[in-house]
C-alpha cells in the first residue's frame, strides 16, 4: 500500500503482492485499517515530502505583492499539513522515529522517501533517470508521473536499483512471510437461520477481535 504507488514501479505481481494507490497519505489510514482487519498483511510507502515547499518557493519568485503573499500561504500550510500527516502516520504505524520530517528509511511495516520518489532517485539511481528522459524524448514514453513509463524505465536501465529499493522489497517479503493466512469472510447469498449462526458467529467475533 502506498501513498506514492504510482511512482512506484517494482516487479510485485509476480509475488501475489498488489500496489494500492490511496492518493495521498490521508488515505493511508483508512485502508490501512481495514486490510489489517482482514488479515491482510500491509506495507506502507509514502514520500516525506521535505523539499516541495522549497521548490515551490522557488517557483513563484517571479510574482510579487498580494499574489505572492497568497502563493506563499498556501505553500507553507501544505508544508504545515504534509509535516502533521507524516507524523500522526509514523505514530499510527508505530514508528520507532516519530518525527515531522523523516529521513528516508525502510522498515518492516512502512518505507518513507525523505522527499520523494523521483528526487531519491534522482540521486540513488541517475541511470534510472536518464532512462526516464530518454523514453520520453523518443516518445516511447510519457511526460509526468506514468507508471508504465516508470516500470520500463527500471526494467531498461543500467546498474542494480538503490539499497533503500532493495530494502523496500525485503521487508514485503518478511512481512509477508511472518503473517498468517488471511481470514475468508464471506456470507451466504441466501442463509437460513443455522446457516445465518454459523457464519455470523465467526464474522463478528473476528472482526471484534481485530
Amino acid at each position: 500500500m502506498t501513498g506514492c504507488a504510482q511512482n512506484l514501479n517494482l516487479n510485485l505481481a509476480a509475488q501475489g503482492v498488489s500496489v494500492i494507490d490511496v492518493n495521498g497519505k490521508e488515505g493511508i489510514f483508512l485502508c490501512h485499517a481495514i486490510l489489517t482487519a482482514l488479515g491482510v498483511p500491509c506495507h506502507v510507502v509514502f514520500d516525506g515530502d521535505n523539499g516541495v515547499a522549497e521548490r515551490k518557493l522557488a517557483s513563484i519568485q517571479g510574482k510579487v505583492g498580494d499574489e505572492r503573499a497568497r502563493a506563499e500561504k498556501k505553500i507553507r500550510e501544505a508544508a504545515d499539513k504534509s509535516a502533521r500527516l507524516n507524523g500522526q502516520l509514523l505514530n499510527y504505524l508505530d514508528a520507532t522515529t516519530k518525527v515531522p520530517w523523516p529521513a528516508s528509511v525502510s522498515q518492516l511495516a512502512y518505507t518513507v522517501f525523505e522527499d520523494n520518489l523521483e528526487e531519491y532517485l534522482k540521486g540513488a539511481w541517475p541511470t534510472w533517470t536518464a532512462r526516464l528522459q530518454e523514453l520520453i524524448a523518443t516518445g516511447d514514453g510519457f511526460p509526468g508521473k506514468n507508471a508504465a513509463t516508470y516500470r520500463e524505465a527500471a526494467r531498461s536501465t543500467e546498474g542494480n536499483p538503490p539499497a533503500l529499493l532493495i530494502a523496500l522489497l525485503a521487508n514485503v517479503q518478511e512481512l509477508l512471510r511472518n503473517s498468517q493466512p488471511a481470514v475468508q469472510y464471506f456470507l451466504p447469498l441466501q442463509p437460513g437461520p443455522e446457516q445465518a449462526a454459523v457464519a455470523e458467529g465467526p464474522l463478528l467475533s473476528q472482526v471484534g477481535g481485530a
